[in-house]
């Protein structure tokens, strides 16, 4: 039988029958920032993409981590290394740094974080990135913020290659100098027949690596495209290059790598030595008519296929420099 309504009961509550929501979907867990209120949302959220991004830049800033350690240069800025994790065992290819030169879109960063951490590239060099936001980036990079986390932020492609002993640039139009053009697999066999400190840079997305930014190279990476669309994403052009370099480190498991290629000079020590060779050059009145920099990076080519050893710098350097000294005095 059926009972009266009890007066003194609670009245059941109209959302007991809703669908629950989703209050995982808060504004913490969205990829980019809330759209701002405008007539035009639009253009309002375009202008909000354009405009440069610093409230995010915390990276630069010690991170929050046991393992990380601020390493200030005399530039001025500040290069963040993972200090070492104890019983980790160093995978085949962590010798390799790939060198993002002034990227302009985070995602891509984080593309490209997520295929390091995918084939065990050693690290990510950030070379003056303009609109860099690392919460952007994180959001491409599942599973791979410690790449991101511990990403070496330069002024300068010197700087940010300057332990390296080989370098390797990626380009998508011809060039005028003399570099030697491989494909990456060719890039590839080298690299694991002779594992030493490496870096590969990438240009940013909308003109690619300056030939400024080519100077210490010694040899270019050119991916086989179509000449009708010949460049990628920065993001696909690092995920094609680090799988490319795993592959060849597979076809040479087993071979016996050259280590003798572990006493090669640096990159940085090359770099001052040809400084001084220039220095040199132009005293005698070799440079002129010559532009400095296309025989400075012929000079840096020179050393990397001689292999030159630090005490074999070590003696050119003086060498250089007593010329140097005796150019000057003559000038007095």
């Amino acid at each position: 039988p059926s009972q009266a309504p009890n007066p003194d009961a609670a009245a059941p509550c109209a959302r007991t029958h809703r669908a629950p929501t989703l209050r995982w979907m808060t504004k913490s867990y969205r990829p980019f920032p809330s759209r701002p209120p405008s007539t035009c949302p639009i253009r309002a959220w375009s202008q909000t993409l354009k405009a440069p991004i610093t409230e995010n830049l915390t990276p630069i800033s010690p991170p929050v981590s046991p393992l990380i350690s601020p390493q200030p240069k005399a530039t001025g800025s500040h290069v963040w290394r993972v200090e070492s994790l104890g019983d980790s065992v160093a995978g085949p290819l962590e010798h390799i740094t790939i060198v993002l030169v002034r990227p302009q879109q985070s995602g891509n960063i984080g593309v490209a974080a997520r295929a390091i951490a995918n084939h065990g590239i050693g690290g990510l060099s950030l070379v003056n990135p303009p609109h860099f936001d690392p919460e952007r980036a994180r959001w491409m990079a599942p599973k791979s913020h410690h790449i991101i986390d511990s990403a070496h932020y330069c002024a300068t492609v010197s700087e940010a290659v300057a332990d390296a002993k080989v370098v390797y640039a990626t380009t998508a139009r011809p060039r005028t100098r003399g570099w030697p053009v491989l494909e990456p697999l060719a890039i590839g066999q080298a690299i694991a027949k002779k594992p030493v400190p490496t870096a590969i840079l990438f240009g940013p997305e909308d003109c690619g690596l300056s030939n400024a930014d080519l100077d210490l190279a010694e040899a270019l990476l050119h991916f086989p495209t179509t000449d009708a669309v010949s460049s990628l994403n920065l993001g696909q052009a690092v995920t094609a290059t680090v799988t490319a370099l795993a592959s060849a480190q597979r076809q040479q498991m087993g071979a016996k790598p050259d280590t003798s290629a572990a006493a090669i000079a640096t990159i940085a020590r090359r770099e001052a030595l040809v400084g001084r060779v220039i220095s040199v050059l132009g005293a005698s009145g070799y440079l002129k008519g010559r532009p400095d920099d296309v025989v400075a990076n012929t000079l840096i080519r020179l050393s990397g296929r001689c292999e030159l050893k630090d005490e074999e710098l070590n003696q050119l350097m003086g060498m250089v420099k007593q010329l140097d000294w005796w150019f000057k005095d003559q000038a007095h």
